[in-house]
């Protein structure tokens, strides 16, 4: 086995990134990064402070992760509805099969792109993560773990 295309098929088979899930409307084939394994992207986020961090360090928290580039803002607005339960990250790029913006389920396969336009994000959404919180609901504090025993405990 020396043939690297070969060997990063087999890679790809052992670690099941061969598999597409039908992540779009019904009898519509994936296209491009939706429905696959979001790669391992090494992405430098924006703004003040802004450092190089790996998609998979991203995923750590067990959230869905959206990423954007700056000159994508509809979405972040769009997931506001969901920030309990998805985090937004803004970066400097993306692969141009995102163009522009990435749901990324907490499995970490691609639930959205921004090719599919912002409608199909919201849909996306409430099909992933249920209903949004609504606007004028405060964050309510949620159960933590407890650093010293282990178990759960209300702020």
């Amino acid at each position: 086995m020396t043939d690297p295309a070969v060997k990063q098929r087999l890679h790809d088979v052992y670690a099941m990134k061969d598999l597409v899930y039908p992540m779009g409307a019904p009898g519509e084939p994936a296209s491009g990064l939706l429905g696959r394994a979001a790669p391992d992207l090494l992405l430098d986020r924006s703004g003040p402070g802004g450092s190089a961090v790996r998609l998979a360090a991203l995923q750590r928290t067990g959230r869905a992760v959206l990423l954007r580039t700056p000159a994508h803002g509809e979405p972040t607005s769009a997931a506001q509805g969901w920030r309990d339960r998805v985090d937004t990250v803004t970066v400097e790029a993306l692969p141009a099969e995102a163009a522009g913006a990435l749901l990324i389920r907490p499995d970490g396969y691609v639930a959205w792109t921004a090719a599919t336009g912002p409608g199909p994000l919201t849909a996306a959404l409430h099909r992933w993560f249920g209903e949004p919180v609504p606007a004028e609901a405060d964050e309510a504090p949620g159960l933590v773990l407890s650093r010293c025993g282990g178990g759960l405990e209300r702020p």
